[in-house]
């Protein structure tokens, strides 16, 4: 039996803090895989809010944080 090796979807997002409304504004982003049904979701310019949660609700699950970056990995 051989070992299936694991694939993974990862998505990273750059993105900075507006003043007024307080809301994070994508920046930059990366795909390595697959994130289709994000994907409109992650374009330079969009709010950062509603992008995390189309990752979450297609199995993403947030696995770095730091200011200005977040790391979204699912396994397939």
């Amino acid at each position: 039996m051989r070992n299936t090796p694991v694939q993974r979807d990862v998505v990273t997002i750059r993105y900075s803090l507006t003043v007024v409304p307080k809301a994070g504004i994508i920046t930059g982003v990366s795909v390595i895989g697959q994130a289709r049904r994000a994907q409109r979701f992650l374009r330079l310019g969009a709010r950062v809010a509603p992008a995390r949660r189309s990752l979450e609700q297609s199995g993403f699950e947030l696995v770095h944080r730091q200011e200005g970056v977040y790391v979204f990995m699912r396994q397939r």
